[in-house]
């Protein structure tokens, strides 16, 4: 049986957030999500106000490529924040985190596209609504340009209506639940 990082680099297709100048390979736009800060609800004791509030909080970091993640920045009427959160724990695997803030260890900065589910099921809860993050491009990546096909056109078609149609439906929910516009 082959090791998971073996398997992981004979994907010829895969689903990616970061720049698109980090690829190498041909990558398309599946959407621009705006990233979150989230918490698992039994563990949220007080309700954020500002950035520089998440600083009394225990917060989950990633690292991707090669990228530490603990500088979260935000905006609001334009003027931005920018805090250097602390972090007991860090993982290099964004679905650790995300578990690890379902479980209540800390709050996370994820794209609400990746936790939109956990947002649904009420697993998590946003966290500083009047503020904008940033932005969190989604990308269907091909190994090879000989891969853009018409059934890879097709998939990234079908990808990104799926994207739209999920953010749709969690801006929805979240200005039912949390009285703020998305």
């Amino acid at each position: 049986m082959s090791s998971p990082m073996k398997a992981l680099n004979d994907l010829n297709i895969f689903v990616e957030t970061a720049h698109q100048s980090s690829f190498s390979q041909a990558a398309h736009s599946l959407d621009v999500t705006p990233a979150a800060v989230s918490a698992a609800i039994k563990r949220l004791e007080a309700q954020l106000v500002k950035p520089s509030d998440l600083l009394s909080h225990s917060c989950l970091c990633f690292m991707l490529s090669d990228t530490y993640h603990n500088r979260w920045t935000f905006w609001k009427a334009g003027e931005s924040e920018t805090v250097v959160v602390k972090s007991q724990r860090s993982a290099n695997d964004g679905d650790v985190v995300r578990r690890w803030a379902i479980s209540g260890y800390g709050i996370a900065y994820k794209s609400l596209l990746d936790i939109s589910a956990d947002i649904i099921d009420e697993r998590l809860v946003p966290l500083l609504p009047e503020w904008q993050s940033e932005p969190c491009p989604v990308y269907l990546v091909c190994a090879d340009k000989r891969l853009l096909n018409h059934p890879t056109r097709a998939l990234h078609q079908f990808l990104k209506q799926k994207c739209e149609q999920r953010m749709l439906q969690l801006c929805d929910i979240m200005s039912q639940r949390y009285s703020q516009t998305v």
